[in-house]
C-alpha cells in the first residue's frame, strides 16, 4: 500500500470482504450447507493480510509517535523507501518534486519494487528521505525530552 488512494480502496475491500462474510455464512445456514469452513477461512485469510497492510500503513501516517529507521538491510530497499515516505506524510507528487521527477516516475518506481531504477537516482531519493527522517526523529527525541523534564518537574 503505498498511496492514501490505495489505502482507501483497502478500507473499501475490507469492508466488502467482511459483508461477503456475513452473507457466506448466512448463506451457507439457510441453504444447510454443511461444511462452509474452506471458504470462511480463505475470507478471514484475505481479512487479516488486508488488516496487516492497512495497521501498517496507518502506522506509518501517525509516525510522529516514534522514531522510523530507514533501512535495515539492502532487501529491504525498496520497501523502507516507500515506508520513509508515507511516513514523512509526503505524497509520491512531493517526493518527486524534491528529486526532480515527474510524480509518475516514483509511482512507477513504488509499483514495481524500485527494481528499475538507476543505483544514483536511488542513493539520491534515500538520502533525502534519510536526511528528513532525521530532522523528524531529532525532534521527536527533543519533544521526548521536554515532555520527560516536564513529568519530573
Amino acid at each position: 500500500m503505498n498511496s492514501n488512494r490505495q489505502y482507501v480502496e483497502a478500507q473499501r475491500q475490507m469492508s466488502s470482504l467482511i459483508t461477503f462474510k456475513k452473507r457466506a455464512i448466512r448463506m451457507a445456514h439457510d441453504f444447510g450447507i454443511a461444511d462452509s469452513t474452506p471458504l470462511i477461512e480463505l475470507l478471514d485469510s484475505q481479512i487479516a493480510d488486508l488488516s496487516e497492510e492497512l495497521a501498517r500503513y496507518q502506522q506509518l501516517n501517525h509516525f510522529c509517535t516514534a522514531k522510523f529507521p530507514v533501512l535495515e538491510n539492502i532487501s529491504s530497499l525498496p520497501r523502507s523507501l516507500i515506508e520513509a515516505r508515507i511516513a514523512l506524510l509526503l505524497s509520491q507528487t512531493d517526493l518527486a518534486n524534491q528529486v526532480g521527477l515527474k510524480a509518475q516516475h516514483i509511482q512507477r518506481y513504488e509499483k514495481c519494487g524500485y527494481d528499475s531504477i538507476a543505483l544514483a537516482k536511488a542513493i539520491e531519493i534515500g538520502t533525502i528521505l534519510q536526511q528528513q527522517l532525521s530532522r523528524r526523529n531529532e525532534w521527536i527525541s527533543q519533544r521526548d525530552g521536554k515532555d520527560e523534564h516536564e513529568r519530573r518537574a
